[in-house]
């Protein structure tokens, strides 16, 4: 008999103790995995908190499961990674995401950095709450908008029971005091210029034949200028072969296009459809004016029109980039001027250089890019180490600056997911 109190003692006991040091599971706050800086959203400004935390002894997350990008509960540089690939278009962070959630597995999440989203309104749900067959906005009669809260209770509308409640040979929607299903009853229906046989509007069509009869169950009125037989915006095309007009109950012609009323509206030298702005004759604009085919040296090259290696034919907008092996320049100074400068292949070359030794976002200068390069970069934003000569050498999307967190997603995009290369594309770095 003591031995069987002994037992139930170290029983209760343990039972105690694991009690005691187990993880306060009901202290487990909310967040939004990513939320690094416990904002309530997952923003770029996450990355920079969580790159000063990793690489500079800046202040920890105040919740560390939010930190943990990977969900493996630890924080390190593959968060960080994860993090910055996830806003270059990567995987997203593991649940909770992107609502306000809780994670027991992980690290401990003492604070809440977020609320729960509410309910979704019963107008907006998808889900038929009262039972009339109908569910939310605008199929619902109960709902107003989709914020509505509560779907009404079903109440069979005149305009929706199948029945010609007014006995005026019209039923439901196409019965004029029918506005919507949800309206309650059907207006008697008085003689109007859509029912008396008579051509109120004097333009050849009546009643129901008539085009205002499709808008108004009232009056035959506007009069429908795409069926009058004028031209009634002044660019001398009539009703249907106008372009304005896309059937006869069209009420105006207008607007007057460009590309069909003879005048060279952009000023370029060329009308209607022999200008590269109109794709066919009911573009109403012809701009903006092509610099291939407006008899103007741009680009200050010495070249113009199709003459210019940056035209590829006459619609094309830009003339530019200069280059450098037809602007009768020793761009590279070494006493040889364009197609003299052994370095250019053809008049069309952009660059005089040769020789490049390195590319733009090279940081390492092995001629590659690699994880080396977005660690030496990172240390560079990061830790203070020291920037490389020339300074573009660390610059991945030319801005022409100090590298930044841009320059790695921007690196981090085109290793691990074989994004665009740095640019300028093929160009030598020299600062």
């Amino acid at each position: 008999m003591n031995r069987k109190k002994l037992l139930f003692t170290f029983l209760i006991l343990g039972i105690g103790i694991s009690l005691f040091f187990s993880h306060p599971a009901q202290a487990q706050g909310l967040f939004i995995r990513g939320d690094v800086n416990c904002d309530g959203s997952v923003t770029p400004e996450d990355t920079t908190y969580l790159g000063d935390y990793l690489f500079r002894s800046g202040p920890g997350p105040a919740c560390r499961a939010a930190a943990d990008l990977n969900d493996n509960a630890i924080i390190n540089l593959e968060d960080y990674f994860y993090l910055v690939n996830y806003f270059s278009g990567g995987p997203a962070p593991f649940p909770p995401f992107p609502f306000c959630g809780t994670d027991l597995s992980g690290p401990p999440c003492t604070v809440s950095c977020c609320t729960p989203p509410p309910a979704a309104p019963e107008c907006s749900d998808g889900i038929d709450n009262d039972g009339d067959g109908l569910f939310d906005f605008p199929a619902d009669c109960g709902c107003s908008d989709t914020s509505d809260t509560t779907e009404a209770p079903n109440v069979t509308s005149e305009c929706k029971d199948g029945i010609d409640n007014d006995g005026d040979g019209f039923t439901d929607l196409a019965d004029c005091g029918c506005a919507n299903e949800c309206d309650s009853t059907e207006a008697p229906d008085p003689l109007t210029q859509c029912n008396d046989g008579i051509d109120n509007d004097r333009d050849g069509l009546i009643d129901d034949a008539d085009c205002g009869c499709n808008l108004t169950c009232n009056s035959e009125y506007p009069v429908d200028e795409c069926h009058d037989g004028i031209d009634n915006d002044g660019d001398g095309l009539i009703d249907l072969s106008d372009c304005g007009c896309s059937d006869t109950c069209d009420l105006s012609e207008a607007p007057q296009d460009q590309c069909q009323d003879g005048r060279d509206n952009d000023g370029d030298g060329f009308a209607d459809l022999a200008d590269c702005g109109c794709s066919d004759s009911c573009d109403t604009n012809e701009g903006p004016v092509d610099q291939c085919h407006d008899g103007i040296d741009n680009d200050l090259d010495g070249f113009i029109d199709l003459a210019d290696c940056g035209c590829s034919d006459t619609c094309d907008f830009s003339e530019a980039p200069r280059d450098q092996c037809h602007d009768g320049i020793d761009n590279d100074g070494d006493g040889l001027v364009d197609l003299a400068d052994t370095n250019c292949v053809d008049s069309c070359d952009f660059s005089e250089f040769s020789n490049c030794t390195y590319r733009p976002c090279d940081a390492d200068g092995n001629g590659a890019w690699t994880l080396t390069d977005i660690v030496g970069i990172v240390g560079m934003v990061y830790k203070g180490a020291m920037k490389p000569s020339p300074l573009c050498r660390a610059d991945c999307n030319a801005s022409g600056g100090n590298p930044t967190l841009t320059d790695i997603v921007y690196l981090v995009n085109k290793v691990f997911k074989g994004g665009p290369n740095p640019f300028p594309i093929g160009q030598c770095c020299r600062d």
